[in-house]
C-alpha cells in the first residue's frame, strides 16, 4: 500500500509542477484524489484489474467512492476518500465510512450480480483516503493547522484511530496506516496524502 501512495504522491508532483487546480479557497475534490490512487493501484497491480467508481451499496442508495477488484492478486478494495479541512467534522465522518466498509452487507450487494466471484478466494480490505495541507516551517500556526498536523503525524505514527478515540477498535480486522512525503507547493503550505487500511474478510 506504501507504494501505491508513493506513486500517487508523485502524481500530484507532476500535475502541481504544471498545473495548481484550485482557486482561492475550493481545494482539490474527493474525486480527483479517489481517481489518481486507483490509477496508480492499477498502474502497479497490472491490467487485471476493476475500477468503478460510486459503487452502490446498502439497499443501492449508498455508495462508496470507488471498489476496485484485484483478479490477479485476489483482492478487494472499498474506498471511501476525505478531504480533511475542518478535523472537527471530518474525523466522525471518517468513522461513519469505516462502520459503512466493514459492514458485510455492502461487500455481499456489490458482490450479488457476479457470482463468478468467489470472495472466499478474495481479500477484502476497507481503505480510507485521505489528504491535509500543512502549514511550512517556521509559519506560526492557528488552531486549525495544529488539528492538521496533528492528524497527519496520527497517519504517520500509525495512531489515528487511538488519538481520535475511535470507539470499535476491536471489531476491526488488522489495520494500517500510511502517510506520503510532503508534496511541497508555492505555497505557505504543504499537501500530504493518507491512507488506512482495513482488513474485511
Amino acid at each position: 500500500m506504501q507504494k501505491i501512495i508513493d506513486e500517487t504522491a508523485d502524481r500530484y508532483r507532476k500535475i502541481l509542477d504544471k498545473y495548481y487546480p484550485a482557486h482561492k479557497s475550493t481545494g482539490f475534490t474527493e474525486r480527483n484524489l479517489t481517481v489518481n490512487f486507483c490509477t496508480a493501484l492499477a498502474q502497479i497491480y497490472g491490467d487485471d484489474v476493476v475500477v468503478w467508481y460510486e459503487a452502490p451499496v446498502g439497499d443501492g442508495n449508498s455508495r462508496l467512492d470507488a471498489f476496485v477488484i484485484d483478479f490477479k492478486n485476489k483482492r478487494l478494495f472499498l474506498i471511501e476518500a476525505k478531504r480533511f479541512d475542518k478535523i472537527d467534522k471530518k474525523v466522525p465522518s471518517v468513522f461513519s465510512d469505516i462502520e459503512k466498509i466493514i459492514n458485510g452487507s455492502n461487500l455481499e450487494f456489490l458482490l450479488r450480480e457476479n457470482p463468478h466471484i468467489d470472495v472466499k478466494k478474495f481479500k477484502a480490505y476497507g481503505v480510507i483516503l485521505g489528504d491535509v495541507w500543512t502549514k511550512k516551517d517556521n509559519i506560526k500556526l492557528d488552531d486549525e493547522f495544529i488539528k492538521k498536523q496533528e492528524l497527519r503525524n496520527s497517519f504517520e505514527n500509525d495512531t489515528f484511530l487511538q488519538s481520535h478515540k475511535y470507539q470499535n477498535i476491536d471489531k476491526l480486522g488488522a489495520v494500517k496506516c500510511y502517510c506520503s512525503k510532503k508534496i511541497n507547493s508555492t505555497l505557505d503550505e504543504d499537501y500530504t496524502l493518507l491512507a488506512m487500511t482495513i482488513e474485511i474478510a
